[in-house]
């Protein structure tokens, strides 16, 4: 599985930050038992987003190749933190992901990082709210 995971992983992080990083499993330690491998120092909150959006979308391909039945979709907020570099390539690798991917983004982004019309699936305004609360 691991192996499976870092496969993924390895190309999502290296197409969307730009450095491969990889996952290990340690269940002997007190703490939590992945971590990820390569990360020096510490990072922003931006690169913390990036790599939680190529963890959960690394997960979503593994729960397919292995045809788990389980949810397929991700659902990632506040998206404004990550560096618009990183998110462009995040829409990029949601064009060929899998699953379903989605995305809350701010309206002044949209032209910004190339998402097309027949893309957008849902808008808000301050006028045209969900569930028109």
């Amino acid at each position: 599985i691991i192996e499976r995971l870092n496969f993924y992983f390895k190309r999502l992080t290296h197409n969307i930050i730009g450095e491969s990083y990889a996952i290990v499993f340690d269940a002997k330690e007190d703490s939590f038992p992945i971590k990820i491998v390569g990360l020096n120092g510490k990072p922003g909150t931006g690169i913390k987003k990036a790599m939680i959006t190529c963890f959960d979308m690394t997960h979503i391909d593994l729960i397919i190749e292995k045809k788990y039945h389980m949810p397929t979709f991700l659902i990632h907020d506040k998206m404004e933190n990550i560096d618009l570099m990183e998110l462009t390539k995040i829409v990029d690798e949601g064009r060929n992901f899998s699953g379903q991917y989605i995305i809350p983004i701010l309206s002044d982004r949209i032209a910004r990082l190339g998402i097309k019309d027949d893309e957008v699936v849902l808008s808000l305004s301050a006028k045209d709210k969900f569930f028109r609360i």
